[in-house]
């Protein structure tokens, strides 16, 4: 199946796209690759690691369809804003040639002078030791504020109810 297929494809399909069986050292050993380039916000060795026909679809941004398309979020992504930038990486699954994982991150904000922090999921499908689909979400805030909110008395699930308008009582 062509990855520009498996848009819409089933989780079955997405599976059964990609045949090849990844060891568990190399999907370690890619993911700490892909930690390493990430942190570095190195642009042209972070694409490297992407086929040329990619299909990236990250959080509410629209999908984005190649390497070109790819370059203009990755060149926002890598703000040199970002002062101070720490990305780590874990494999959390691992399925033929798909790849589940999680990251942390934390960077200062130069213009805010505000510490941040952030978590993301992924799934990537490999196609050899390349990215041929990278679905994706990340959340950041800022650590002081949470920590501020918490601190002063709001709950967790006061902070739930506020930002999702979510009252679990009445679900």
């Amino acid at each position: 199946m062509e990855q520009r297929e498996l848009i819409d494809a089933t989780d079955d399909e997405v599976l059964a796209s990609g045949p090849s069986e990844i060891s568990v050292d190399k999907a370690r050993e890619l993911v700490a690759t892909y930690e390493e380039v990430t942190t570095s916000k190195n642009v042209v060795a972070f694409l490297s690691g992407f086929t040329d026909d990619c299909i990236v679809q990250y959080g509410q941004f629209p999908i984005m369809r190649g390497k070109d398309e790819l370059l203009p979020f990755v060149e926002r992504m890598f703000s040199p804003n970002l002062h101070d930038f720490v990305c780590r990486k874990s494999l959390r699954c691992l399925s033929g040639n798909v790849i589940g994982g999680t990251w942390t991150a934390e960077w200062n904000d130069p213009k805010s002078q505000t510490k941040m922090a952030g978590r993301g999921f992924e799934f990537w499908i490999m196609r050899g030791e390349q990215i041929a689909r990278w679905d994706a979400a990340f959340n950041s805030w800022a650590i002081g504020e949470c920590r501020q909110r918490v601190a002063g008395g709001t709950s967790i699930l006061a902070r739930i109810r506020h930002i999702w308008g979510f009252n679990p009582s009445s679900a």
